[in-house]
Order: structure tokens, then sequence, then C-alpha cells
């Protein structure tokens, strides 16, 4: 039997197979995702980046770092009584914006 093109369009490779439809270009179009990475489609857990290899864990660790000094600088400047939009983003210590 002759396929029409729209079938034709929305048929997955041997390979893979359809799972959903995704936005592409302003059309829908079918999502093909591999046979054999079946398991795969499970997001990895943000605290377990062994897998993805020592540089991904030196950029989640500078992450962590930066955003210690963040809420150290907010929350002096909430002791100290100055509304977090009155923060200077540009320093790290607590500075506040001239106006």
């Amino acid at each position: 039997m002759a396929k029409t093109f729209k079938e034709f369009a929305e048929a997955c490779w041997d390979t893979h197979k359809q799972v959903g439809t995704k936005m592409k270009g302003g059309k829908r179009v079918p999502n093909c995702v591999p046979k054999n990475e079946e398991g795969k489609d499970i997001p990895l857990s943000l605290y377990d980046l062994s897998e993805l290899g020592p540089a991904a864990m030196k950029r989640r660790a500078r992450m962590r770092a930066r955003m210690g000094i963040l809420q150290k600088k907010y929350g002096d400047a909430s002791k100290a009584g100055v509304h977090p939009s009155r923060v200077s983003q540009r320093h790290n210590k607590m500075t506040v914006k001239k106006r």
C-alpha cells in the first residue's frame, strides 16, 4: 500500500518510537526517541552529577559557592534593616544602592 505524504512525514525511523508530539517551527510534529534509550527519559537528580563528569561537578561547586555568598549578603541586609531591592548586586558584600 502507498502511504500518503502526511503518513510518511509523521512516521518515525525503524530505530525510533513515537512518544507523543512536540512543537517544532510553530507546528506540532511527532516526538521520535530511540528505542534503546527507553530508561533514559528520567532526568538525572541534581545531587547525582557523578555520571556527568568532573567538569559538571566543578561547575556545580562554583554555583553553590556563589549562592552561599548571595545568601549571606541578603541575610546581612535583612539584619541591617535594608530592603532587598536596595542591595547592590555588583558587589559580594552588602552595599546599598545610591539611588
